[in-house]
């Protein structure tokens, strides 16, 4: 922010807001991404309107890290036609307590804080415009280079290989086959993230547009970083995660990159091992694109993907409650019609009717299972039953439509949120009884 300020900014900004910052009495939080366009910048919907010597700010942005203790708002907003693209925009300084600014929190469960931002008529004055109306796009391009540079500095995938050798040394597995031939085109894969750095900071000191090389070296590097840790993983076994060593954290960190939701995994267990399983593209975010979906489409109410979640979690259930409108929720959104935030009360009822399609597919996908199930088998389901586990068992009814679907008992684990990462946990700690069942897995 500091050297886009400088590089664009005027003068009177500069004396404003530059010895806050260099100080750190003033802390910025990036204003960008919303829920209709996620990070796609050219697809920015939030408007700034020029009204005499000050824009009027109308919108809703999403996903901004800890921004209920932040000063101000690095804020980009349309001044132009949404088919303007990125040509369209314009970056705004705008304080958090201004009239009209609120802040919703959305917790995530490593316990960090990101936040939904609501602007309501936000007067901003036209003095705290950085660069010329609509002329956004290439300094943005500009400030996303530098923090991609900065986020993925080449020394870090470097570092990582050599950690990875140094650890393979001690452990005495530098020398096994195959070895040093996957070592070798690792550091070839390195030196290619090293070249793509050294773009990036070629073309940010002469001055030119850096945004693509940034963008390729960014990829390069998360992509390097993943194919180093799944190696250290390969070669050292899963006892590899249990080394009490810096390399060991890295190694988690890369492999946590690879790691998606928004699925719904249904297996058959028997003596310790998975005699079928399956996957799904179906879990909590195809629910909650749902509830945006249905509330779009018969209310004309555009809502974000954190309120959807909240949505979900507060009345959201996978049948409807006999018939009746069960809880209400009072939800606020944009009106799609005139384009000013509405508040509208929405029913369990109705968010039944919203997720009919993927609890749907989720239903099917246990009956496919059930059905590729040795009849050997059926006897065990049909005792045991059916367990259901992560958020998507906290469901409402998710149980209820599950047992009258299949006829077979059905319950929720204790600590659902939990329980796969403790149950991961505790096959760590007895390795030796369930290595094989490990050894499949990976």
């Amino acid at each position: 922010m500091a050297r886009t300020l400088i590089r664009h900014g005027n003068q009177a900004q500069c004396d404003r807001w530059l010895p806050e910052i260099r100080t750190g009495q003033l802390h910025f939080s990036l204003a960008y991404s919303e829920p209709e366009a996620g990070s796609d910048l050219a697809g920015l919907r939030v408007r700034a309107e020029r009204e005499g010597d000050d824009y009027i700010v109308d919108g809703q942005k999403c996903w901004q890290s800890y921004a209920q203790d932040m000063d101000c708002f690095w804020l980009l907003a349309r001044t132009g036609s949404l088919e303007s693209r990125g040509r369209g925009l314009s970056l705004f300084i705008c304080e958090r307590d201004r009239p009209g600014v609120s802040v919703t929190p959305l917790p995530t469960l490593d316990g960090d804080q990101l936040n939904e931002v609501h602007f309501e008529r936000v007067r901003i004055p036209a003095e705290q415009r950085v660069g010329e109306q609509t002329g956004a796009w290439p300094i943005m391009g500009e400030a996303l280079a530098d923090e991609r540079h900065i986020q993925f500095p080449p020394g870090r995938v470097r570092r990582d290989l050599e950690e990875v050798k140094a650890w393979l040394g001690e452990a005495g597995l530098s020398h096994a086959p195959g070895v040093e031939t996957l070592l070798a085109d690792l550091g070839v894969r390195v030196a290619e993230v090293e070249m793509h750095g050294l773009r990036v900071l070629d073309a940010m000191q002469k001055g030119r547009p850096a945004g693509a090389a940034a963008a390729a070296n960014k990829i390069a590097h998360t992509l390097t970083c993943q194919a180093i840790a799944e190696a250290a993983l390969r070669l050292g076994g899963p006892e590899a995660l249990l080394e009490s060593s810096r390399p060991n954290l890295l190694w988690r960190h890369a492999l946590w990159e690879t790691i998606g939701g928004g699925t719904t995994e249904v297996a058959v267990m028997s003596l310790a091992g998975i005699v079928y399983s399956q996957s799904v593209r179906v879990g909590g975010d195809k629910m909650d694109e749902a509830i945006i979906a249905y509330i779009r489409r018969n209310h004309n109410l555009l809502v974000g993907e954190g309120s959807a979640a909240r949505i979900k979690e507060d009345i959201g259930s996978a049948c409807s409650p006999d018939g009746v409108d069960g809880q209400t929720m009072e939800i606020k959104g944009r009106d799609l019609m005139n384009g000013v935030p509405k508040e509208l009360l929405i029913s369990e009822l109705q968010i039944a009717e919203s997720l009919a399609e993927p609890v749907g597919a989720i239903i099917e996908a246990v009956k496919v299972a059930l059905e590729h199930t040795a009849p050997e088998l059926a006897a065990d389901i049909v005792d045991k039953g059916i367990v259901l586990t992560g958020g998507g068992a906290l469901l409402g009814n998710m149980d209820f439509v599950l047992r009258h679907a299949t006829g077979l008992p059905v319950s929720i684990a204790d600590d659902p949120l939990s329980c796969v990462v403790l149950g991961t946990g505790r096959a760590l700690e007895e390795m030796k009884r369930l290595k094989d069942v490990l050894t499949t897995m990976y």
